[in-house]
């Protein structure tokens, strides 16, 4: 996805449609996205071992996971 530099920052393009929102827009659109990402690593860190395995994934998989930073969701590994 195409990446546009706004205030110093670098955010997708879906993200700044409408210019006219301005910074506060991009802030709570990245609050929100750090939201879900901590819910998700939440819900992944519930799941019983049977349905990991359905994923392909061990537990130390999910510990890996779950110990990153919320900012952190871009990068695999």
């Amino acid at each position: 996805m195409p990446y546009v530099q706004t205030s110093g920052a670098c955010v997708q393009r879906e993200c700044v449609r409408d210019e006219g929102r301005g910074v506060w827009w991009l802030i709570l659109q990245r609050v929100q996205i750090w939201r879900q990402v901590r819910r998700s690593r939440k819900l992944l860190e519930n799941l019983p071992d049977h349905a990991l395995l359905d994923l392909g994934l061990t537990r130390a998989d999910v510990r890996r996971e779950v110990a990153r930073s919320f900012w952190d969701h871009n990068r695999t590994g």
